[in-house]
C-alpha cells in the first residue's frame, strides 16, 4: 500500500487513456503545481455508491495545455494503472488536495487481447469505418475504444484478466447487434 494525492472525480479513465481536465479549484491547482514540478502520481477515483469496490486510476500528469490569469489550467493526463482505494483522506501532507491510500493493479498495459476478442474488435472496427487505432493493441486500448460507461469501466476494473477478455468480446458483440439493427431501420425507412 501506498499513499498518494487524490482527485475524487465521477471518471474512471482506462491505463493508457488520455484525459483532458479543467483545473479551477485551489487545491487541484496546488496538486497540478506540485504534479508539474515533481512528476508525480495521483489517483483519481468515482467516489459513492456507483464503485463501491472502491476503484480508482492512477495519473500522471501528460501535457498542460492553457494557463489561464485566473490560475485555472487544461490538461491532459494519461492513466498509467488501476488501483484500489482504501481510504481517503481530506489532506495528502500538509497540502490542500485530498490523498488516498492506495494498492496499484500492477497491470500490463501492453497486454495483447487473445485472438477471439482481436478477431471480434477488427470486424466491429470494419463496420463503423473506423481506422485501426495501432499496430500494438491491447486490452485496455480496445476498452478505451468502446467509450464505455462509468459502470461498466468499474466492472471492467475489477475483473480478471480472462474476465476482461469475456467482458470485452460480450461488448463488442453487443455493439455489433445495435449497428445490424441501425442498419435495418435505415433500410426500412428508406424504403418508406
Amino acid at each position: 500500500m501506498e499513499t498518494l494525492p487524490a482527485f475524487p472525480l465521477h471518471l474512471l479513465p482506462i491505463p493508457g487513456e488520455l484525459l483532458p481536465l479543467h483545473i479551477f479549484e485551489p487545491r487541484y491547482r496546488q496538486l497540478l503545481s506540485d504534479a508539474e514540478e515533481s512528476d508525480m502520481e495521483f489517483v483519481l477515483f468515482p467516489n459513492g455508491d456507483i464503485n463501491p469496490l472502491k476503484f480508482g486510476a492512477i495519473l500522471k500528469l501528460e501535457q498542460i495545455i492553457r494557463k489561464f490569469e485566473s490560475g485555472e489550467s487544461d490538461i491532459i493526463v494519461r492513466a498509467v494503472d488501476f488501483c484500489v482505494v482504501h481510504e481517503l483522506s481530506p489532506f495528502y501532507k500538509q497540502k490542500l488536495y485530498p490523498g488516498a491510500i492506495i494498492t496499484r493493479k500492477g497491470l500490463d498495459t501492453r497486454k495483447n487481447p487473445g485472438i477471439s476478442l482481436m478477431l471480434e474488435f477488427t470486424d466491429w472496427q470494419q463496420q463503423i469505418k473506423k481506422p485501426r487505432i495501432s499496430s500494438s493493441i491491447s486490452i485496455f486500448n480496445i476498452a478505451a475504444a468502446l467509450q464505455l460507461t462509468l459502470k461498466e469501466r468499474i466492472r471492467f476494473a475489477a475483473l480478471s484478466e480472462n474476465g476482461k477478455q469475456r467482458f470485452l468480446t460480450g461488448m463488442i458483440r453487443f455493439e455489433k447487434v445495435i449497428l445490424r439493427a441501425e442498419e435495418y431501420s435505415k433500410r426500412i425507412y428508406h424504403l418508406n
